[in-house]
């Protein structure tokens, strides 16, 4: 079984290919890491917020609504980027990371929205 730190990593490493590449050429892959998390989540009795976060990223990734991927991806990096601000250790640094690269992957859905 993968631990947290392992798919942590494989995320942000899923993200960035997502982000070169284009979110939805990888949606099989993308989707099956979204459950990964659902499931991680909803496991340790972590915040409903993010869960309900993470099921309404799902379904704009299978219904191809860009702008609200976008805005979905923003507020997932955020609230990323906030549990990590109390972390001080390679959790916190893997934490920060995914913050950045979910803040950025919003950024590039909302260019591409507007092309």
């Amino acid at each position: 079984m993968e631990s947290h730190a392992e798919h942590l990593e494989s995320t942000i490493i899923a993200l960035t290919d997502g982000i070169n590449h284009g979110l939805h050429s990888h949606l099989d892959a993308a989707l099956e890491s979204i459950d990964g998390w659902i499931a991680t989540l909803q496991n340790n009795n972590s915040s409903d917020a993010m869960v309900s976060e993470l099921q309404s990223l799902k379904g704009y990734l299978q219904n191809g609504d860009t702008l609200e991927l976008s805005q979905s991806l923003q507020r997932l990096g955020q609230e990323t980027s906030l549990m990590a601000a109390h972390l001080h250790n390679n959790l916190g640094d893997q934490l920060r990371h995914l913050g950045q690269t979910l803040i950025a992957a919003a950024g590039n859905m909302r260019l591409s929205a507007t092309r």
